[in-house]
């Protein structure tokens, strides 16, 4: 069944009213028809099957009825990715969305090759939202995640949500894994990656100093990309 987002205020008396882009995806590319059922959500945990109904251009449905799927993880996850280049963005936050994850804060750090300007940065949230929505409903999630906008290192530093680990290629002694097991299973973790090239000493020094824990992901050096989809699945499925 195809699934869309819609906004809470978008739904009261038994009906769901579309956003005019979700209306023309149904009529248009999808080509369903009036009395066909489609799923929506609200980001609040519920999910309804709706009987749509064109009028116009409107596009709406009336709900047949209302469940709670048990889609979400049992935990917070909040990911503090180091900014990459080109698509890898848009990358991380579609499979890590699917994945789980509750929370995504993108930081410049010293090796952080992209840089946004500021005046693009509006249409670049936008569009990593819009993504992370996108990534949800394909997954069945019935939350979305928080996409927030590009950081520096040190206000990321203080702004951590339960138990930080930050993955370094040179912790030889404890493993992501490892840490995650010294961890309350229903307890937030925030997990920080790099950029490609990594953190800097100075950067993992300082992330210690703020409590956070240098963890590795393995004996081998994985890609900014690969790191965070590891990390993520790790940090939820494996405790």
């Amino acid at each position: 069944m195809h699934r869309f987002y819609v906004l809470p205020q978008n739904i009261s008396n038994n009906t769901v009213v579309f956003a005019p882009e979700q209306g023309r995806q149904i009529k248009n590319v999808l080509r369903l028809r009036a009395g066909d059922t489609v799923a929506a959500f609200d980001g609040s945990g519920q999910e309804f099957c709706v009987s749509l109904h064109f009028n116009g251009s409107q596009t709406t449905g009336n709900i047949i009825s209302t469940c709670y799927p048990k889609t979400e993880p049992p935990v917070k996850i909040t990911l503090v990715q180091g900014l990459p280049k080109g698509e890898k963005v848009e990358f991380i936050l579609q499979k890590c969305t699917e994945i789980g994850i509750s929370a995504f804060i993108f930081v410049e750090s010293v090796r952080s090759v992209a840089q946004i300007p500021q005046e693009r940065l509006k249409g670049r949230m936008e569009r990593w939202r819009a993504i992370a929505k996108e990534a949800a409903e394909q997954s069945g999630r019935v939350c979305l995640p928080t996409v927030n906008g590009v950081s520096r290192f040190a206000n990321a530093l203080e702004n951590v949500s339960g138990a930080g680990l930050i993955a370094w290629e040179e912790e030889r002694h404890r493993t992501l894994p490892d840490a995650l097991e010294r961890i309350n299973p229903a307890g937030e973790v925030t997990l920080f990656i790099g950029p490609e090239g990594g953190w800097t000493p100075d950067e993992v020094s300082q992330a210690e100093a703020a409590g956070i824990s240098s963890v590795s992901l393995g004996s081998r050096i994985l890609r900014t990309e690969t790191a965070a989809i590891v990390a993520s699945a790790l940090a939820i499925y494996g405790r």
